[in-house]
Formats: C-alpha cells, structure tokens, sequence
C-alpha cells in the first residue's frame, strides 16, 4: 500500500528574490564565457579574407586575442561581451583619427577610411600606393597621401555566438537558487 502526504511549503518572495541575487553574478558571468569561448572557437586562423556573412578568419590572432566579457555588478547585473577596443587609427569623413572600429565593422558592416601614401620603389622606378605606417611620419614626410574609403560587408561572429550558446545558457540556473 502506498501513502502520500501532502504538505504545503511556504514561499517567502524576499528570500527567494535574496537567493536569486546572490545567485546572479555567478550564473551570468559563467553565461557571459560560454558566449565568448563559442565566437573565440567559431574565428579560424586562415589566409584570406571570409566570405561577407561568414564569420572573420583571424589572421594575426587578435581578435581572438581581443574578446573579453565583464559583469555589471553596480547596474542590473548584466554581461558585456565582446572585443576591446584596439588602437588602431582609421581615418573618419573630416580626415580626423578615430581608434578602434574595426571590430565594429566586421560585426555590422560598414566603411572605414585607411591612410595610404604613394611610394615609389628603387628596382624598377614604378610606384603604388601603399597603407601608410603612421609610425614613421618622418619617412612618409613629402610622399603624396590619400584618404581610401574601403566598405566592409558585414562579417558577424558575437551575434551568431549568443545564439549558438542560447539553449545551454538557461542550463546555469540549475540548482543555484538555494536557501541559507
């Protein structure tokens, strides 16, 4: 024979919401590096550029390098995930610098403006224009300069990440909500 008691349990809405808090951090940070180490796997080291809509080979390592994430700990408590900004110089529409777009570019697509100076080579008296290294002002002091425009398709890698990590981001919350 078999017997069941029935018991009611008592919710307390403010320890639960306790729970959940103190739960928080670790949860959405454990979330925020699953995103990242899946766009960190999905960018391949390959020669060339990818395919627009195709996530961005990585050719120095960099941008790999560069994806980071971080808990907000003084608002809601949510992540940032993504690349840092680098410091590389583009040029905007007015010819002023502007640091770090790349990694901008490549998730939405968009232009950038590159510095290029005309060289001539020493072999053969044929020159071209070559990406100016803003390094060397000095060497590239009197060469005739250019702003290029150059328009990048899109090339997502941190979107598709988020939703390729979707169905195991809910999987975290399992058995942390706990009482103390």
């Amino acid at each position: 024979m078999i017997s069941m008691k029935l018991t009611r349990v008592k919710f307390d809405p403010r320890k639960i919401s306790a729970a959940v808090k103190r739960a928080k951090p670790s949860v959405t940070g454990r979330q925020a590096a699953t995103v990242r180490k899946t766009a960190w796997f999905s960018i391949k080291k390959r020669k060339g550029p990818s395919a627009p809509g195709q996530v961005p080979h990585s050719h120095s390592g960099l941008l790999k390098r560069f994806l980071r994430y971080d808990y907000d700990s003084t608002g809601d408590g949510a992540a940032v995930i993504g690349p840092m900004k680098t410091n590389q110089i583009f040029f905007d529409g007015d010819g002023k610098p502007v640091r770090g777009t790349i990694p901008n570019v490549l998730e939405f697509g968009g232009t950038i403006r590159v510095l290029e100076v005309y060289k001539k080579w020493m072999d053969n008296g044929r020159g071209r224009w070559v990406r100016a290294d803003l390094r060397s002002r000095r060497r590239n002091a009197g060469l005739p300069k250019r702003l290029r425009a150059i328009k990048i398709a899109a090339r997502p890698y941190m979107a598709p990440a988020l939703d390729k990590a979707k169905g195991v981001l809910a999987d975290f919350w399992g058995g942390q909500v706990r009482g103390r």
